[in-house]
């Protein structure tokens, strides 16, 4: 009897242990991400942003920079090190916009250091307002919609992914939450961009052989997307690529020989998706001198990104980002707000 008794269990403890395996693939098997194309999970990314209404960002970019210097008797190297941190937040309903920055400089190793510098920007409606170390400007934006465009971070992203191939390589717990983990393939379009959009600022970029550099340099890109959502939870990246005078279209003759080694790793995490958030508008900002939207240097970005007639998007700092419908902008001066 007792036997009999084991027996039945047994057989129940393996139905159970079946049952359930099947009840968590099925379960995996059913979301549309698993086994999708990649066109069909840039849609469903696309898809999953459409009814956004707030977000925050955070963005740790490091840009190291070897330059080789190969001519005639001399053979020297210098080495210059950038590090960015920023954070925000986002808006979308109300079309506000607050970013973070700290920027450091550092070259030779630790000889020489720049202090860190500071810069904070908010755009409220039409209008931007930055403050870069302690001093404000306020900017009237003739074209704020172009702008606002050009500084929706999670737009900007899925933009790239779209023009990219994607691969799903496992699954991953980011910041308490289960992911997808996904290797992005960038096509060339989006490799210059994204070149352009990171480290225009920092080298003569104008007539760089793109097609020969992304044949021969090195991207490690990867994207870690929500099961749950479908929204993009952290993006990974690492750039590196070796500039010579021929590759940047610069004649040997008049800037001599020389090697330029690049290596730039950046991570941005989304986090706090339709969370309520104030952005509050410092009162020393209000106050801020007004100046021209021919000024504007962001404008300046837009322009010098230009490839052609597209436009490439420069990507805001590092962010921190998070609103909701009911979020207000609060102004100091106003004792309502409070």
């Amino acid at each position: 009897m007792i036997t009999r008794i084991f027996r039945v269990l047994i057989v129940l403890l393996i139905s159970l242990t079946i049952t359930g395996n099947t009840t968590e693939n099925n379960s995996a098997s059913s979301d549309p991400f698993i086994g999708a194309s990649s066109a069909e999970m840039n849609q469903m990314l696309s898809n999953s942003s459409n009814n956004l209404n707030a977000y925050r960002f955070m963005l740790d970019s490091i840009q190291k920079i070897d330059l080789i210097n190969q001519s005639a008797n001399i053979n020297s190297t210098s080495r210059i090190v950038i590090n960015s941190s920023s954070e925000g937040a986002v808006n979308l309903t109300g079309r506000s916009m607050r970013i973070s920055s700290i920027l450091s400089v550092n070259s030779d190793g630790s000889k020489n250091t720049t202090s860190p510098s500071s810069s904070e920007t908010y755009f409220l409606n039409d209008t931007i307002y930055m403050r870069m170390d302690k001093n404000w400007t306020q900017i009237g934006m003739s074209s704020p919609q172009e702008l606002w465009n050009h500084e929706h971070m999670i737009r900007h992203q899925i933009e790239l992914l779209n023009r990219s191939k994607l691969e799903i390589s496992g699954s991953e717990n980011i910041d308490g939450q289960d992911c997808f983990k996904v290797n992005v393939t960038p096509d060339l379009e989006t490799y210059r961009a994204v070149i352009s959009e990171q480290m225009g600022s920092t080298l003569p970029l104008a007539y760089l052989n793109f097609a020969e550099l992304h044949q021969n340099g090195s991207v490690a890109w990867t994207s870690w997307i929500a099961k749950d959502s479908h929204l993009l939870k952290k993006i990974d990246m690492l750039i590196s690529f070796t500039l010579t005078p021929d590759l940047m279209g610069l004649p040997v003759e008049k800037v001599g020989k020389f090697e330029m080694e690049v290596r730039f790793n950046a991570t941005m995490l989304f986090l706090d998706y339709n969370q309520s958030t104030a952005i509050i508008l410092p009162l020393e900002a209000k106050n801020a001198t007004k100046v021209p939207d021919d000024n504007d240097p962001r404008k300046s970005d837009l322009a010098a990104d230009s490839i052609g007639n597209e436009k490439i998007p420069v990507s805001a700092p590092a962010i921190e980002c998070g609103c909701t419908r009911d979020l207000e902008v609060k102004d100091e001066s106003d004792p309502v707000a409070w």
